[in-house]
């Protein structure tokens, strides 16, 4: 919060707070309904504040009603984003398990599927 005080009027301040602490709970409900990780759920709240304090203009000329909507649709979209570079990355171990559990003799798989016979007479 110490940065948004420099960078934030008082009134700007005070919106976001406002908005903090009434949407908290909804925002993190709907980011763990989309990560189911508690880790990826804070870094999405982080990052979707961080957005508001971005869009602070914008969310101020919303009337109030639509203010709670367009905020949670942040962090929905946030989490959704955080979901999909998760399934793109792969961890360096998980692969080396993927490799050697699916190849653990390439060699010896490949001789078993190819008929060697069928090599030499064609060579």
């Amino acid at each position: 919060m110490i940065f948004i005080i420099f960078v934030l009027s008082n009134d700007d301040e005070e919106l976001l707070i406002s908005l903090f602490n009434s949407l908290n709970a909804k925002m993190y409900t709907v980011a763990y309904k989309v990560l189911e990780n508690p880790e990826d759920v804070e870094e999405a709240l982080q990052e979707a504040f961080m957005r508001m304090m971005n869009n602070i203009e914008r969310i101020k000329n919303f009337p109030f009603p639509e203010r709670a909507p367009y905020c949670v649709t942040i962090v929905k979209n946030v989490s959704k984003n955080i979901r999909r570079s998760r399934k793109l990355h792969l961890d360096t171990d998980e692969i080396g398990n993927l490799i050697t559990d699916t190849y653990s003799n390439p060699e010896k798989e490949f001789f078993a599927k190819v008929d060697s016979a069928n090599i030499w007479k064609k060579c």
